[in-house]
């Protein structure tokens, strides 16, 4: 199942030393989701301190293995997905 990520740093880091303790504990994690083929899209957004990943993983705790270095820096948005064709396949169903 894929599994839309939103991560966002938290505001409680935020002095020079913290902000650049986090990142360079947060970049060799960032590199090596970059190419973790369970990873299908990523970015950053512009004017915030945050991004998103979209991650395949059979359960939960796949996640958390992926992602638990960064817990104490970040907060997580989870989010499964599912594609169009099978809302509209669920569409088409219930509409007979």
């Amino acid at each position: 199942m894929k599994f839309h990520i939103e991560w966002l740093v938290f505001e409680s880091i935020n002095t020079a030393d913290e902000v650049a303790r986090m990142r360079q504990q947060a970049a060799p994690l960032l590199r090596q989701l970059l190419e973790d083929k369970r990873v299908s899209a990523s970015g950053h957004y512009m004017g915030r301190r945050g991004g998103f990943f979209v991650i395949e993983a059979t359960e939960d705790r796949e996640i958390m293995q992926i992602l638990g270095p960064l817990v104490d820096q970040v907060e997580f948005r989870i989010q499964p997905l599912i594609s169009i064709e099978a809302v509209l396949q669920k569409f088409a169903n219930q509409a007979q």
